[in-house]
């Protein structure tokens, strides 16, 4: 053999030991760097039920310690895990056809950076908090004044935490493999889906609790007491009025009056109320306890801030509307618990709050219904409120604070809770939450309202039923839609018991005001440019009224400060009678409109009315002839060839939407 050939061969081998080499660091590298990613998965999915135990303990109980160790260790996992996988990251997205993981996989970009922006969140949100837990755990320190200053230090880090937050949702947004989560993962679908949601509005609503409770100077707040059994736009006719003073996190005062002192008749004059007011029930004036004739809560806010002021001199400034009702009391009380109102000696509960207040109005069968029982009659509200908030506030730390946050989320959404705030950044806040108890914009799509009002001096709506079905046709150029409302007056009375005013006696108590006709003024909120083509008619005579007027039962149209088109009609409902009222109109064609890939889409609204029990609606919407129908948003939805059908319990204002072709 040659000596080039030997050098030759010994070069070969030279190189062959390197890449041998070279691929075994490859390999060792790769095993190292998956052994790391295996360990950190590991460690995750052994962090579960740590998780889920001290979830358990709430705030109260946590074990803080155990609490920094287990937010630290998950974030070195997840950081772990990105670190190892960053190189991979890009080929996930070919890798779909892998058996039983392949969504998983293609996914994975998305789990990790959620992942990633969560924990980071979660490490800087615990440092920040970790001092307000500590206080709640404080038997010395537990009051919820002290809670809301320790709040104030943590705006930074909720500030902070925004982004993290947007990152989530947008990654959550993109993935689509829940189904294919390893067992013990796949319950986090659940909190996720229903947090998540919530995430960006309890970050905002915590931000701006220190300004409303009066950090930065006092604050004062109008309550209004609504009664739905009485059903008013906002709710119910508003029977009791508080001034809630605040201020350094702290209630300085809450006082309760009757909505009837708060008008200074003697001395000032007062405007004309809404002409349905004086043509259905003879009033003549606009005075507090009717100050919420419009559905849109702020608007009718404002309406009764300025009569608190005008009738009440030398109150401090407004900052703010809270409207409550009886519902909202028994939500609350669900999770406070019992609680005792020494004044009253009484305990009132999430079982028999409704009652007591109902009770509230009456006399003891021997009692006269003098002027001082008339002024009395609902001081019932005040003891219970202050007791309420003795209870919140004293030991906020015995309150599940997670579902106190939930049930206020849905009370507001379901309009049982309405806030309206002068401060406009705050104001935006309670908006986007859906607290303000406004009408919602349709942004060029189709909306409707279906609000009634009781207008017959009287509480029947405690006991009526209502139904609606709305029916869309798009079938041609000009869309129309039809609202039918079926009432069911569940009353055991009959039309010879109904008189339009009643007045209170020892003999007719609360429960009488049960079994009395139902004199209803409805309005239908429409989208603006909606026209008015055939309604129900319900003509009543005189004697019917307090005014002595007939009614002739003829629909219109009506301005509202909301911009909607607005039609109203009105009519009286027996007890057990049901009656179907409907109005048909033509709907703006810009309620269906062209996407940029050439399909079609139809949008509603469907808005719930403030005060109103969760109710069954139908909405039937008939596409063109030979239309295809894409998707909805609802996987509820029933489609019959060219008819999309929805059926729902209206809870809370609903959106609903059909793309076509």
């Amino acid at each position: 053999m040659s000596q080039n050939a030997t050098k030759s061969n010994r070069t070969g081998c030279w190189i062959g030991l390197i890449l041998l080499a070279g691929f075994l660091l490859i390999m060792g590298w790769l095993g190292w760097k998956g052994w790391r990613t295996y360990t950190a998965v590991r460690s995750l999915q052994a962090r579960q039920a740590q998780v889920e135990e001290l979830a358990s303990a709430g705030l109260e109980g946590v074990d803080l310690q155990a609490l920094d160790e287990l937010v630290t260790g998950l974030r070195r996992d997840v950081a772990i895990i990105k670190a190892e996988t960053a190189l991979f990251m890009p080929l996930t997205a070919y890798l779909g056809w892998v058996p039983q993981y392949g969504p998983l996989l293609v996914d994975a970009p998305q789990w990790l950076e959620m992942a990633d922006a969560g924990t980071l969140a979660l490490v800087d949100l615990f440092a920040a908090s970790r001092p307000v837990i500590e206080q709640m755990q404080s038997a010395e320190n537990r009051d919820l004044r002290q809670l809301i200053a320790a709040l104030d230090t943590v705006q930074p880090a909720l500030e902070q935490s925004k982004p993290y937050i947007e990152r989530i949702e947008t990654a959550y947004r993109d993935i689509d493999s829940w189904q294919t989560l390893p067992a013990g993962l796949d319950a986090l679908q659940e909190p996720i889906d229903t947090l998540l949601p919530l995430a960006p509005d309890a970050v905002d609503l915590l931000g701006i609790v220190p300004e409303l409770m009066g950090m930065d100077g006092p604050r004062t707040y109008l309550l209004l007491a609504q009664n739905e059994d009485e059903l008013r736009a906002t709710g119910g006719l508003i029977s009791g009025i508080g001034l809630l003073r605040v201020e350094d996190g702290a209630i300085q005062s809450l006082e309760f009056i009757d909505s009837y002192d708060v008008d200074d008749l003697r001395n000032k004059p007062y405007d004309a109320p809404p002409q349905p007011y004086e043509q259905f029930m003879g009033i003549r004036l606009l005075l507090m306890r009717d100050a919420n004739f419009w559905p849109d809560f702020p608007y009718s806010a404002e309406k009764a801030a300025n009569l608190f002021r005008y009738g009440q001199d030398g109150t401090s400034p407004i900052d703010g509307v809270i409207a409550i009702d009886q519902e909202f009391l028994r939500v609350l009380l669900g999770v406070t618990g019992p609680v005792a109102v020494a004044e009253l000696d009484m305990t009132v509960d999430a079982n028999n709050i409704v009652e007591q207040l109902r009770a509230a109005y009456n006399t003891d069968g021997d009692e006269e219904v003098s002027g001082e029982w008339w002024q009395q009659r609902k001081s019932f509200m005040a003891p219970v409120a202050t007791a309420i908030q003795d209870k919140i506030f004293d030991d906020p730390g015995a309150l599940n604070m997670r579902q106190l946050l939930f049930d206020v989320f849905d009370s507001g959404r379901g309009k049982h809770l309405q806030l309206y705030l002068t401060d406009p950044q705050a104001a935006a806040v309670v908006a986007r939450m859906g607290l303000d108890g406004s009408l919602p914009d349709p942004d060029g799509g189709d909306i409707v309202l279906v609000q009634d009002m009781n207008m017959g001096y009287n509480k029947v709506n405690a006991i009526v039923d209502r139904r609606l079905h709305y029916a869309v046709d798009l079938t041609t150029d000009v869309p129309t839609a039809q609202i039918d409302a079926t009432y069911m007056h569940n009353g055991t009375g009959n039309r010879a018991d109904c008189e339009h005013f009643t007045a209170y006696d020892t003999d007719n108590q609360y429960q009488g005001f049960f079994d009395n006709c139902y004199w209803n003024y409805v309005r239908v909120y429409a989208p603006t440019g909606s026209q008015l083509l055939e309604a129900s008619s319900y003509p009543a005579p005189a004697d019917w009224f307090v005014t002595g007027e007939a009614w002739d039962g003829v629909a219109g149209t009506i301005e509202d400060p909301s911009g909607l088109t607005v039609f109203d009609n009105f009519l009286v409902v027996e007890q057990q009678q049901s009656a179907d009222t409907f109005f048909r109109y033509q709907l703006p064609a810009s309620v269906v409109q062209t996407l940029p890939d050439g399909s079609k889409q139809y949008r509603l609204i469907v808005v719930k009315p403030a005060g109103t029990r969760v109710e069954p609606v139908q909405v039937q919407i008939a596409l063109p002839q030979g239309a295809t129908v894409i998707d909805t948003d609802s996987a509820d939805a029933t489609i019959d060839g060219n008819t999309v059908v929805f059926d729902f319990l209206l809870s809370k204002d609903t959106p609903l939407s059909v793309r076509y072709r």
